[in-house]
């Protein structure tokens, strides 16, 4: 069996795009990735069943237009969880995910800073929790509250370790 380049012949076999829809919509009813908008994980899901695609591709493939397949490409690329490859003198560009675990990595890279964001605002709101308990403790909602900054608050350090510990990864990867 001859393989054929991905960017010649898009087209699968309908057996394997049957499995490709239901990678695609396992991932899009994951809470893996519930950050994520469901147009985001369909090209997520493109490039880890397909590896190497160009926007004319992903557009023939989803029938989105150019332009959204250009903003998740771009926030795809600024992420780090596909790569520019190749370009030819016709101007398309060829986009590949290389490591499917280093692209999930980028992506908790993303999440992991986006809960970080919020570390100084739980301090802050613990202390003003703290500072008026006598006046907000009769308060409805507020022992909910009160206990759910007592719960996060303290996991914040975990959140930067597996930062450090991801980033780390990344680089030992990258250094190959």
């Amino acid at each position: 069996m001859i393989e054929k380049d991905l960017n010649d012949d898009i087209d699968f076999d309908p057996e394997i795009v049957q499995i490709e829809k239901e990678i695609m919509n396992f991932l899009i009813k994951s809470r893996l990735l519930v950050k994520l908008k469901p147009i985001f994980i369909k090209i997520l899901s493109l490039f880890i069943t397909r590896k190497s695609l160009t926007q004319k591709d992903l557009k023939k493939l989803t029938d989105l237009s150019a332009g959204t397949i250009s903003q998740e490409i771009n926030k795809m690329l600024e992420n780090e969880i596909i790569e520019l490859t190749k370009s030819s003198e016709s101007g398309q560009i060829t986009y590949s995910m290389n490591s499917v675990a280093i692209s999930f990595m980028n992506f908790n890279k993303i999440v992991i800073n986006d809960i970080l964001k919020w570390q100084d605002e739980l301090n802050r709101v613990k202390s003003e929790l703290e500072k008026n308990e006598k006046e907000f403790q009769n308060i409805r909602g507020f022992k909910g509250i009160y206990d759910f900054v007592n719960i996060i608050q303290p996991i914040i350090p975990t959140y930067k370790e597996s930062l450090e510990i991801i980033n780390r990864l990344i680089k030992a990867h990258k250094n190959k």
